[in-house]
C-alpha cells in the first residue's frame, strides 16, 4: 500500500477535482431517473420500496437520497456515503471543496467510519470494548437497516460478479462508472457506479484527532477507496481498504487514524 501512496500530486488532483465534479457527477442515472421507494413511505431510514434491482430511498437522518442496486443477494449503495457527522471535524470533502461531497461523497478516517471512539483508530476492536465491531453487520455511521461492509461483503460481491460473467478478476470491468475515470470508462453493468473519489491522509500535530490543515489529497479520477469493517495487521492501526487495481477489485492495509476514505454501506440481511 505505501506503493499506492508514496506520491502526492497535489496540482494535478486540484486540477483533477474540479474537471470531474462537473463532468461525471452522478456517475449513471440520475436520482430522479431510478424506481422504487424513496422512504417517504416509512419513518425508518433505511425504508423505500426494495423490490427489483435498483432504486432510491431517503435517510431521514439529513433527508439525502441514496440510490441502491441489487447485486446478487447483496443491496448496495449506488453512490458513496455523504453523511456530514454532527459535531466532528473528521470528515471531510475532496479538497476541502464541499462540490466534491456531491459527486463523490464524503472521506473519513476509519473510528469515524465505524461510529466509535478516536481511540479506536490505534487499538483492536477485539482490546477495547468501546472498540467492538459488531458482527455480522456492523452499522457504523450508514442509515438504519444498513451496515458497514466487512471483508465477508467485499468477497462476496467479488465472487459474484466474476461468477455472473465467466471470468476471473475482472469485477472493476463490470462495477466502475462508465464516466469519470482518467482510463476507458467500464460497462457499469450492475450500475454500482464506483467512480474514482481518491483519498486523503490527515498528517496529525501531537494527539490531535480531528482534520488539520496538513491533509494531502490524492488520486481522484484515478482510483477509489473505500474503507471494511475488517482490521489488518498486528499493531491494531491499521484497516482493510479496497480500491480498483485494473479490472481488479483488491484489498490492503491502510492507517486508521490518518487515512481518509470513502464509504460504500450494504443492506442488513
Amino acid at each position: 500500500m505505501r506503493k499506492l501512496f508514496s506520491k502526492f500530486a497535489l496540482a494535478a488532483a486540484f486540477g483533477l477535482a474540479l474537471t470531474f465534479t462537473f463532468s461525471c457527477s452522478g456517475g449513471g442515472d440520475s436520482t430522479d431517473n431510478w424506481p422504487g421507494g424513496d422512504g417517504t413511505s416509512s419513518p425508518s431510514s433505511g425504508g423505500g420500496d426494495f423490490t427489483g434491482t435498483k432504486g432510491t430511498f431517503k435517510d431521514s437522518r439529513d433527508s439525502k437520497s441514496y440510490k441502491w442496486v441489487k447485486i446478487g443477494e447483496q443491496y448496495w449503495l449506488a453512490e458513496n456515503l455523504n453523511y456530514d457527522v454532527p459535531s466532528n471535524d473528521t470528515d471531510i470533502c475532496y479538497d476541502n471543496n464541499p462540490a466534491n461531497c456531491l459527486t463523490y461523497g464524503r472521506l473519513y478516517n476509519w473510528a469515524t467510519a465505524m461510529d466509535l471512539s478516536s481511540k479506536c483508530n490505534s487499538t483492536f476492536s477485539t482490546s477495547d470494548a468501546d472498540c467492538a465491531i459488531k458482527t455480522p453487520n456492523h452499522r457504523g455511521i450508514c442509515p438504519t437497516d444498513w451496515h458497514i461492509p466487512s471483508r465477508a461483503d467485499w468477497d462476496e460481491l467479488r465472487s459474484y460478479v466474476d461468477n455472473d460473467n465467466g471470468c476471473s478478476n475482472c469485477e472493476g470491468k463490470y462495477l466502475k462508472a462508465t464516466s469519470g475515470w482518467n482510463e476507458n470508462g467500464e460497462s457499469d453493468k450492475y450500475g454500482f457506479t464506483a467512480l474514482p473519489g481518491g483519498m486523503g491522509q490527515d498528517i496529525h500535530d501531537g494527539d490531535h484527532d480531528g482534520i488539520d490543515a496538513g491533509v494531502y489529497f490524492n488520486d481522484i479520477g484515478k482510483d477509489g477507496f473505500w474503507w471494511s469493517a475488517s482490521e489488518i495487521g498486528s499493531s491494531g492501526k491499521s484497516a482493510e481498504l479496497w480500491y480498483f487495481k485494473e479490472s481488479r477489485l483488491k484489498s490492503d492495509d491502510f492507517n486508521k487514524r490518518i487515512g481518509l476514505s470513502s464509504i460504500r454501506c450494504v443492506k442488513d440481511n
